[in-house]
């Protein structure tokens, strides 16, 4: 498993070798509880300065709508997650049936 630390570090290098981390391991380091706890508390800050309108929800600072970009952010993490256990679960379904009436994919 990769550390949060060393996660930028990981993904340029590969970017250089041509390989990459899985899904799995991607999810796992966005998803620890240090980076989580860091994207939630950047996010709610960035929420409550005074920006203009066009920028991180168009608030413009007000401390009632502060609360929207990390709920947003923990909703797009949730919907990412289920979308990768739902695409896994058709795979695993999917799969042997495809093989099943010979149409796998040939290498």
């Amino acid at each position: 498993m990769v550390s949060a630390q060393n996660f930028s570090k990981e993904w340029l290098g590969s970017m250089e070798l041509g390989v990459f981390l899985t899904v799995q391991e991607t999810m796992q380091v966005f998803t620890s509880p240090l980076s989580t706890i860091g994207w939630l508390i950047a996010l709610a800050l960035l929420s409550i300065i005074p920006t203009p309108h066009w920028f991180l929800l168009g608030n413009e600072g007000e401390r009632l709508f502060a609360w929207i970009a990390p709920a947003m952010w923990i909703f797009a993490t949730g919907l990412i997650a289920t979308s990768i256990y739902v695409l896994g679960a058709l795979k695993f379904v999917v799969g042997p049936i495809c093989r099943l009436l010979g149409g796998g994919v040939q290498r």
